[in-house]
């Protein structure tokens, strides 16, 4: 897996930021800082305060620089910021009720938002609330504590993009709560005086039961959080912990869309999320039940130290990676050294991991130095089970630093002699042993392993591996048995067989520049690497493993000429085939077309196709030139060309030696009515497209239906879509299927379309097949479970 080795300088300087501002603010009792969080409310810009006096010199910021700090977990009795004595530079904030009582209960959070940046960040320097009685119900913020963090944030961001300036806001802790934050204007600055005033709430009680309907009196986690918001978005969700079953939201908005939902201690999330709308009368209670249908899903196996003796009773750190982000837990190891580690909600919603990372350090330091008691593994990620129990196995830890053999053997041909200077290359794999096409591996980029002078290698590394695949590349070689083995696997032999190229010739009609032409070997299955001609018309391909190769010859992409059979590794001709020189002197010419729009101007709007009417599996699509001009070789044999433009009429020319001009007119719409739709939940949307049959070498007229009309990106039940479909005849529609919540997406299989040469006035009726919507919905479910 790539990783931005070059970022982490970067990383590690806002980590130690981010730490010295927390540390500035332990006097106010600030919440610790968590990174990664974003705020989802938007509000218009102020004007910059007087506030930011102290911050008058030109700061730079990136969008890095600072982010949004402190958890949706903040204890909701934090302290009061302990200063000696009320100072009249202090804010004094007082929150009333939505019949503007004083509330003594309420807490207020303060943040920084920095202006200027595309991508707005912020952070949060301190969460407050009223003194204890007989102080007034009032909370005081200290101005010159806050100051001094913003020195402190100008100073750090002064090397990181462009910032114009910051701003400063006080509203309640509980995001959810109807009550907008308040900017700080230059009238407040100098009051000193800021009033928060709740509007009318309801209550909103979640309760939790298991499959059987029981209730679950045990300490869970129950939330409130607005549809799409993620768990790093505290802005836009509530939670709290209860032993009792249940727990009752008491400042909730009225007549608001929200997802109920309840987690257990780890964070695993039970398998129901219910939406629900608040009540719409204030004052009055909402009961949400929610069942766990099936038990959550769980990773299991058994932790080995690197001598292979199981880790009793023993605490870990688990860890899940993908690009540069990761997310982690921690578990225990029962007598035995296995564990069972609940996938929780945050790892659930980060998504499919690429790894899996587990570390392991003994709680006494007696034995081994500080630095090498740690032990750990990365494994490549299996897919994260839908319910129930995946089982990892034994799982061997290793001690970082210390090289360990992974694989050892010895390459040679197929002569069985040994070939030196080899380069062998490792993919982590999962499953271990997997022979086939695979989904989970990572290239193991960091480590460069070659062969010996006897052909021999041996493959030490200091990553710990679950399977390791091994395939050698040596130039005009094959691997003709890539392994994958279990990690200390010895006396491996890997085979190379010899690979072929094939060069040739082709001779192009004089005026034909070379620059766009490519020569393409094909297997019949999958088409290899293009290689472009040389200035006399020369190619060679890659190396090619012994088969029958066709040979096409494309332009600008588009295939030209077709060389139905070459034979590369035959033992009756041991050395590289050769190609005759190919000549396309007198089996190519040049069409030349000035196309004209509806109104008679020069048609550069978008490609045109051009297709022959006989049976030649040949499509071009020229590039415009100026004043509309397309110069096109093709076959001599295509004596009659179609004329196909999205939205215009299909017209037929035929072979002119000289410039033909082409006048568009605009073609008769088809009508397409979307149905079958019927089901499709809000929380989901629907696209529409067009897609090629199944099969090698679709037809070109197939080709040109899927490249010439595009989809619309989002379609609803009885929907009528007008489109200028160019070609008549059978195409192939697909419709996806997207969750607007989990972003997690399914493309119901294709269906069949009849296109009509002539418009009718019914529309085209297009709707998925019987039961494939049902499925696909089912499936989106089943993913957001994860």
């Amino acid at each position: 897996m790539k990783q931005r080795r070059g970022a982490w300088w970067i990383v590690a300087a806002l980590a130690a930021i981010a730490s010295f501002v927390w540390l500035s603010f332990r006097e106010d009792d600030a919440p610790a800082a968590s990174p990664g969080l974003r705020n989802a409310t938007t509000e218009a810009p102020a004007a910059t305060p007087p506030l930011q006096a102290p911050l008058a010199r030109e700061t730079r910021s990136s969008s890095d620089a600072l982010v949004e700090a402190a958890s949706d977990e903040t204890p909701a009795s934090a302290k009061a910021p302990e200063t000696a004595a009320a100072s009249p530079d202090d804010y004094v904030i007082e929150v009333l009720d939505h019949q503007g009582a004083p509330m003594r209960d309420a807490i207020v959070q303060v943040r920084l938002e920095i202006l200027g940046l595309t991508d707005p960040k912020f952070s949060l320097f301190g969460t407050h609330r009223c003194d204890p009685p007989p102080a007034p119900p009032q909370i005081r913020v200290p101005r010159a504590s806050i100051l001094r963090s913003l020195e402190l944030a100008a100073e750090t961001t002064r090397s990181y993009g462009a910032a114009r300036g910051f701003e400063l806001s006080f509203g309640l802790r509980d995001p959810l709560a109807p009550c907008a934050r308040r900017r700080v204007t230059g009238a407040e600055d100098e009051e000193r005086k800021i009033v928060l005033q709740l509007e009318p709430t309801a209550r909103v009680r979640v309760e939790a039961y298991d499959a059987t309907g029981r209730s679950l009196a045990r300490e869970l986690r129950f939330v409130l959080r607005r549809p799409l918001a993620r768990e790093a978005s505290f802005m836009d969700r509530v939670s709290a912990k209860s032993a009792m079953g249940f727990h009752v939201f008491s400042l909730v908005p009225l007549g608001a869309e929200l997802e109920a939902v309840v987690e257990d201690p780890s964070g695993a999330m039970l398998e129901t999320v219910l939406r629900i709308e608040s009540p719409a009368v204030a004052g009055t209670e909402l009961t949400v039940p929610l069942r766990m249908e099936h038990e959550a899903p769980r990773l299991s196996g058994r932790l080995l130290d690197a001598q292979g003796t199981p880790l009793r009773n023993a605490e870990f750190e688990f860890s899940a990676h993908r690009q540069w982000s990761n997310v982690g837990a921690s578990g225990q190891t029962d007598g035995e050294g296995r564990f069972a580690l609940f996938l929780g909600a945050n790892l659930r919603e980060f998504g499919q991991p690429e790894a899996l990372g587990f570390r392991w350090k003994p709680t006494s330091r007696a034995t081994r130095p500080d630095g090498e008691e740690a032990q750990e593994l990365r494994i490549v990620a299996p897919t994260y089970p839908e319910s129930g129990i995946l089982d990892l196995g034994d799982l061997h830890l290793g001690v970082p630093g210390q090289e360990s053999l992974l694989a050892a053997g010895l390459v040679v041909d197929e002569a069985g002699q040994p070939l030196a200077n080899v380069a062998l290359q490792l993919w982590d794999v999962w499953p271990p042993k997997q022979t086939g096409p695979w989904d989970d591996w990572r290239v193991l980029n960091g480590e460069r392993f070659r062969t010996n002078a006897e052909g021999q290698f041996e493959i030490r590394s200091k990553e710990q591996v679950r399977a390791l695949r091994i395939a050698p590349r040596l130039e005009e070689h094959y691997a003709a048995n890539p392994l994958t083995v279990d990690p200390g696997t010895r006396d491996l032999r890997l085979v190379l067989g010899r690979a072929y190229r094939i060069s040739g010739l082709v001779l192009l009609p004089a005026g034909a520049e070379r620059s766009p032409w490519h020569v393409s070997p094909h297997d019949g299955k999958n088409a290899r690497i293009p290689v472009e001609l040389s200035a006399d018309g020369s190619f060679v391909t890659e190396a090619l493993k012994p088969g029958s190769y066709r040979i096409d010859v494309l332009l600008d992409g588009d295939l030209i000429h077709r060389v139905p059979a070459v034979a590369v590794g035959d033992p009756a001709q041991p050395s590289d085939p050769r190609l005759n020189p190919l000549d396309l002197r007198e089996a190519l010419r040049r069409w030349s077309l000035r196309v004209l729009g509806p109104a008679g101007e020069p048609w550069t709007a978008q490609p045109i196709h051009l297709l022959p009417t006989t049976a030649i599996p040949i499509v071009a699509s020229p590039r415009p030139e100026e004043g509309g001009r397309f110069r096109a070789w093709l076959p001599s044999e295509a004596t009659q060309l179609r004329v196909i433009v999205e939205g215009a009429q299909s017209g037929v020319l035929a072979w002119s030696e000289g410039e033909q001009v082409v006048q568009l007119t605009a073609a008769s719409t088809h009508r397409l009515e979307i149905a079958g739709l019927d089901g499709v939940p809000p929380d989901v949307s629907v696209s529409f497209g067009f897609t090629l049959p199944a099969g090698e070498d679709p037809h070109p007229a197939d080709i040109i239906r899927a490249r010439a009309i595009s989809g619309v990106a989002k379609v609803q039940n009885g929907m009528i879509l007008e489109r200028g479909i160019p070609l008549p005849g059978r195409t192939f529609v697909i419709f996806h299927v997207r969750s607007l919540v989990a972003d997690h997406y399914v493309q119901l299989p294709p269906v069949a379309l009849d296109i009509p040469e002539v418009p009718s006035a019914e529309p085209l009726r297009v709707a998925p097949a019987p039961g494939t919507l049902e499925n696909a919905l089912a499936e989106l479910r089943r993913r957001a479970q994860r």
